[in-house]
């Protein structure tokens, strides 16, 4: 299994040195510190902007529009999950969601990247399927996939969890809702398992 180490502030800024340079700015509408997505206290980021998807019934429909004050800096946003994670430790990753068109796809891979590279844990919300989203994104730690049903919360979704075999390969394995919902606590998946290449 991936194993997360905190890393350094040192080591924690040195991830931030491309996305400077580059100067990229995302669509955020907020961010909020939050478990009510899952069994962690994450830092919620919901970007906004056309969504792929445009569920019929979708309850963020206010964010497939994106407004002048939504524009971010994502070198700032990554800092902000910096001193959440290592300068406070209020928080054990991020969660992203709102992903689903590709003017936000390099924004939510380097997101990924980023929490990889400084032991934070990384879930993307996403209506893709599994293989799109890692096409997409890279290496979340967890995708909850799945369409968004009236009435439903996550029932519909699919989880999925990033683990590392000891030979090094990555591979997802599907778990159920209890077991994404109970994650923080101590126990393996017993989920199918997809066999990834370490490279896309």
């Amino acid at each position: 299994m991936r194993t997360k180490d905190r890393a350094s502030g040192e080591e924690a800024l040195t991830t931030l040195s491309t996305v400077s340079k580059n100067g990229i700015m995302v669509n955020v509408r907020h961010t909020e510190i939050s478990c009510a997505e899952s069994p962690f206290v994450l830092m919620n980021i919901h970007f906004s902007g056309p969504c792929d998807n445009a569920c019929k019934d979708c309850h963020s429909k206010a964010l497939w529009e994106s407004k002048p004050l939504d524009k971010t800096d994502l070198e700032g946003l990554m800092r902000e999950a910096i001193q959440y994670f290592i300068d406070s430790g209020i928080i054990d990753g991020i969660c992203i969601m709102g992903t689903d068109n590709p003017d936000k796809y390099e924004a939510t891979k380097i997101l990924v990247d980023f929490a990889a590279n400084i032991g934070m844990r990384s879930i993307v919300f996403t209506g893709y399927d599994l293989m799109t989203a890692i096409r997409c994104y890279g290496y979340a730690d967890y995708f909850v996939v799945g369409k968004y049903h009236k009435g439903e919360w996550h029932e519909n979704k699919s989880f999925y969890k990033l683990l590392e075999s000891e030979s090094g390969d990555l591979l997802y394995t599907e778990i159920s809702m209890h077991e994404y919902l109970n994650a923080n606590t101590k126990g393996g998946p017993d989920g199918d398992q997809i066999q990834l290449r370490p490279e896309i």
